[in-house]
């Protein structure tokens, strides 16, 4: 481990944002079983979020700008908002959930949270033919443009996992990706379909080393940070 990150060790307050999501939902159980974590935070739309002694459920008007003001104050924040793949072709919405809510949460606690964990995508850029990329571009550049103690930007390809209702698409690449990721070597490998699960783990296993500073994280490795987590 590097001696400039800095292992955490007192119990924290995390927000979470798209807890009820496929890779929210398993942030989530990795977080509350964690002794480092004091409480979750859950901004939701509907309170549809069984809360416990350590999760708290935020009804939340994520279109209300004076709303994040009074969001609690964490340690850090994960990000796992995302339009679905049946929606992308609803700009509006997509601009709104994939750069809108997340950017003004970061500007809420810029300054003083220790990170902020975000899932993006592989293969996003500004010149993109693809609007779904460019937005996705365009919000990692404005995150790095705020005052973040660590922004860590997590860039999965096919996420693999079991979904409530998958798009046909997604249910066809997961099908016949899924068991081939050993084929995504070399200059591929950042392109590997990765599990839900590991990315969850990835994520909370590099808040939890403590690493400053800027880092962007294709599938190699998110699967050795989730190796390491355990």
């Amino acid at each position: 481990m590097s001696a400039s990150c800095r292992p955490r060790r007192a119990p924290a307050q995390v927000l979470l944002l798209g807890a009820t999501g496929l890779v929210g939902g398993c942030c989530l159980q990795l977080l509350k079983a964690r002794p480092e974590v004091a409480r979750v935070w859950a901004p939701l739309r509907h309170d549809s979020l069984a809360a416990d002694d350590k999760v708290t459920a935020l009804p939340f008007d994520f279109d209300d700008a004076a709303a994040y003001a009074t969001l609690p104050e964490v340690d850090a924040v994960f990000c796992c908002l995302g339009q679905p793949l049946d929606r992308l072709d609803q700009r509006d919405a997509l601009f709104r959930v994939d750069y809108q809510y997340p950017i003004q949460v970061a500007r809420r606690y810029q300054g003083t949270l220790d990170a902020f964990s975000i899932v993006t995508s592989v293969g996003i850029s500004r010149w993109s033919p693809l609007y779904y990329c460019r937005v996705k571009a365009r919000l990692e550049r404005d995150l790095r443009d705020l005052d973040l103690a660590a922004l860590h930007l997590f860039q999965p390809s096919l996420l693999l996992g079991d979904r409530d209702s998958p798009h046909p698409w997604q249910h066809w690449f997961q099908g016949r990706l899924g068991p081939r990721r050993s084929w995504f070597r070399g200059p591929l490998a950042r392109f590997r379909p990765v599990g839900a699960e590991t990315l969850a783990q990835a994520m909370v296993g590099l808040w939890l080393r403590g690493e400053p500073g800027l880092s962007r994280l294709y599938a190699p490795r998110m699967e050795t940070l989730a190796r390491e987590l355990g």
